[in-house]
């Protein structure tokens, strides 16, 4: 079962400043942006009051208070996540870490940046997809549009079957085959 926690703003005003000038080069339509920090967390069968009071003290979400996101017409949502199929380094320590403080039924934890963008108006989907380019590395990080996608996080691929292929034997044509 895969629990969302939303935490503190992750960017500095300084640093938004300085992101939204990124932005507003590409769609000058950005009005502005809000940051904040989100903690995916898998657990069997799920974490239970005890446990989820553990996970948000030591993460520093306070239940009471979630950041405000402010309401506009035009907004774009999107979520920044560790490639899926990956376990990222911050995850494997921070779950050792939250399990060893009681979180037992924890399978494992991922962490993710949410980012408000607030807009003067629709926005077209290549603009949409040059804005999640400027907030993401390709290499270890994926876009997510929909925050219920980061379960994908968690999946688990099944290994296909290896085939072997004859290369001293059958030469050049066992390359081309594999």
């Amino acid at each position: 079962q895969m629990q969302r926690l939303v935490g503190k703003p992750i960017l500095s005003p300084f640093r938004v400043e300085r992101l939204l000038r990124r932005l507003r080069v590409i769609e000058p339509g950005v009005r502005g942006l809000c940051t904040a920090a989100v903690y995916f967390l898998s657990s069997e069968p799920g974490l239970d009051d005890r446990e989820g009071a553990i996970a948000r003290a030591l993460l520093g979400v306070d239940s009471a208070k979630s950041p405000s996101v402010p309401s506009s017409r035009w907004a774009l949502d999107l979520w920044v996540v560790p490639r899926p199929g990956t376990i990222s380094p911050w995850s494997s320590k921070a779950t050792d870490i939250l399990s060893g403080c009681g979180l037992t039924s924890l399978q494992r934890i991922e962490q993710g940046v949410h980012y408000h963008l607030d807009l003067d108006g629709p926005l077209a989907e290549s603009a949409r997809d040059s804005l999640a380019a400027c907030l993401h590395d390709r290499m270890t990080e994926s876009v997510l549009f929909d925050v219920d996608d980061a379960a994908q996080l968690f999946g688990r691929a099944v290994p296909r079957r290896g085939r072997r292929f004859d290369v001293l034997g059958q030469g050049r044509s066992a390359l081309e085959e594999a």
